[in-house]
């Protein structure tokens, strides 16, 4: 006769129960060895939700975000949760666009969940912006349209001037120009002084003809020793460009105001 089936104990909780410990202990080394001052993430109060459309129309649509999500400007006092994401998902690899952060995970989904957990990670954004400059518009079974993350990424810190920055040069190169222009002058009146932003909005001042405004922005940025003489070179070529006025020394001004 067939002896009847039983069911075999198990030590799976106990070996559950021995990772989770073993992971605990890892997260704790990791915090102790580099310094941090804490073993356990903060909690955010932020929501960074999926908004707008891309630019074929459809809505943006992503995964949820598990861990976070935590502002990419307020990143020293969130300095231990970075380095917890860049650490497994952001490394050089990823960066670079050469392959996942690791062997097994893949490119795509590294710098989708960096973005989800630091939605105005400008660096990440800059690499989902330059992964769409490379391969085209593409579809893909976990990274969204680059214009989705910015949507989102502003949606959650809008005052971030450098992630507008950022959003209006994808929709430049796009050629979606009178987009663009809106966002490099909001990135610019919320960093007014930020050489970068100056320096691509007037260059596309000058391709829409704002030839003025974009001349303000040029002696502006030269008079500072800017070293791009890309809209200078634009300006000349559109006719436009009128050299720095010069200051008189200050001995005349002395002289004239006595």
């Amino acid at each position: 006769m067939r002896k009847p089936m039983t069911i075999q104990k198990t030590d799976k909780p106990k070996t559950t129960f021995s990772l989770v410990c073993t992971l605990l202990l890892v997260v704790s080394a990791v915090s102790t060895a580099h310094g941090f001052n804490r073993e356990i993430p903060l909690k955010s109060n932020k929501r960074s939700p999926w908004v707008g459309k891309a630019l074929d129309g459809a809505s943006c649509r992503g995964k949820p975000t598990n861990f976070g999500p935590y502002d990419y400007v307020l990143r020293r006092t969130y300095d231990y949760e970075l380095f917890l994401v860049e650490n497994a998902h952001f490394n050089s690899y990823v960066e670079q666009l050469i392959r996942g952060a690791n062997t097994t995970n893949e490119l795509g989904w590294d710098i989708d969940y960096t973005l989800r957990a630091f939605p105005n990670h400008h660096r990440a954004l800059y690499t989902v912006f330059r992964y769409r400059m490379r391969h085209g518009k593409y579809r893909h079974s976990v990274l969204a349209p680059p214009e989705c993350y910015f949507q989102k990424a502003i949606y959650f810190s809008p005052e971030d001037g450098t992630t507008r920055m950022l959003y209006g040069i994808l929709l430049h190169k796009l050629g979606k120009k009178n987009d663009a222009l809106m966002q490099y002058r909001k990135a610019h009146q919320l960093q007014p002084h930020d050489a970068q932003t100056a320096y691509n909005l007037g260059l596309l001042l000058t391709e829409l003809g704002h030839y003025d405004e974009a001349l303000e922005h040029a002696h502006r940025l030269y008079k500072n020793k800017f070293p791009l003489t890309g809209l200078k070179t634009k300006l000349q070529k559109k006719g436009a460009w009128k050299e720095i006025p010069t200051e008189p020394p200050e001995n005349d001004k002395d002289t004239e105001d006595s």
